[in-house]
């Protein structure tokens, strides 16, 4: 150009952190998506299943949930204070119906491990 004319051109370089990160990112995305589209075919599947199915750790798949968004159609956690009072619902019940029933008798009634019932009659003291 005649009139020499200097133009002042902004680039964004991104670093080399970033573009990993994005990456990763978006490949934590993908595999988000792979295991609800798991999910929806197999619900009811446990984060166990999906930690074997996906060969991913638990700590990953709860991290996924955190960005992403819970999974739908997920097993409710065994662990979990729902589960917990739910079970000690059903034991308290089946303690009204057979008070002297043993642990061997109330896991066939319950449906529910015998030491998971002698735990939560020991902490909720329900005999």
């Amino acid at each position: 150009m005649p009139q020499q004319v200097t133009l002042d051109i902004r680039i964004d370089i991104e670093t080399m952190e970033a573009v990993k990160e994005r990456e990763m990112y978006a490949a934590a995305r993908e595999k988000y998506n792979a295991i609800q589209t798991y999910l929806n075919k197999n619900q009811g599947a446990s984060l166990e299943r999906l930690q074997k199915h996906f060969h991913s750790n638990y700590s990953t798949l709860i991290k996924y949930q955190e960005w992403f968004g819970p999974f739908k159609h997920l097993a409710p956690n065994r662990l979990g204070p729902e589960m917990r009072q739910k079970r000690i619902k059903t034991i308290k019940k089946a303690l009204q119906s057979h008070p002297d029933a043993t642990g061997r008798q109330l896991e066939k009634i319950t449906g529910i491990n015998r030491k998971m019932i002698y735990k939560l009659i020991r902490e909720e003291k329900l005999r």
